[in-house]
């Protein structure tokens, strides 16, 4: 049974190495999974060393609402939206964008401005990580859909550990 899932995941890959659209789409899923997601589980010491309100979980709690609140916008408008021709441009926007307010929350040391930072980044990551899956599903080949997502659930999500890895030695070598 083990070996079969295996052929089936190589398979996977090989449907996604030989497809350029999907290759993209895996590399920008990939991006953010290993530089930028990483910062949700150091938000706890950004609180408590960088905004200075030591281990409060109520101001902790507060700024990944905020995450969620934007979330919650950016699916709202998503949905709004309909289909278009600009979803790549979208996509990408939304991933720069995401990426860009993480690298502003990361230099914020006043509360209300990293709160509105972190409801921007809900919302540009949606935007990033819907249209990211849509595309997935649309280029996929429908004989090789289950092998593909496959490939794209274990290697998307599943590299931010590394991510993590990398974060932490660098919050260690340089600080916040």
């Amino acid at each position: 049974q083990g070996a079969r899932g295996w052929r089936s995941y190589t398979a996977g890959l090989v449907v996604v190495g030989r497809s350029r659209i999907l290759l993209g789409l895996l590399i920008l899923q990939v991006i953010p999974s290993v530089l930028v997601y990483p910062y949700l589980p150091f938000v706890p010491i950004f609180t408590s060393e960088v905004l200075g309100f030591g281990k409060n979980a109520s101001v902790y709690g507060f700024l990944l609402s905020a995450v969620g609140f934007g979330s919650l916008v950016g699916a709202a408008l998503m949905a709004g939206r309909g289909s278009g021709q600009r979803g790549g441009k979208l996509m990408l926007g939304g991933a720069f964008f995401y990426m860009l307010m993480i690298t502003l929350f990361s230099v914020s040391s006043w509360l209300p401005l990293s709160f509105g930072i972190l409801i921007l980044a809900g919302l540009f990551n949606v935007y990033n990580l819907n249209l990211n899956q849509t595309f997935y599903q649309l280029h996929t080949p429908n004989e090789a859909r289950g092998r593909v997502l496959a490939v794209n659930g274990l290697i998307g999500p599943g590299i931010q550990p590394i991510g993590n890895m990398v974060m932490g030695a660098g919050i260690a070598g340089w600080g916040f």
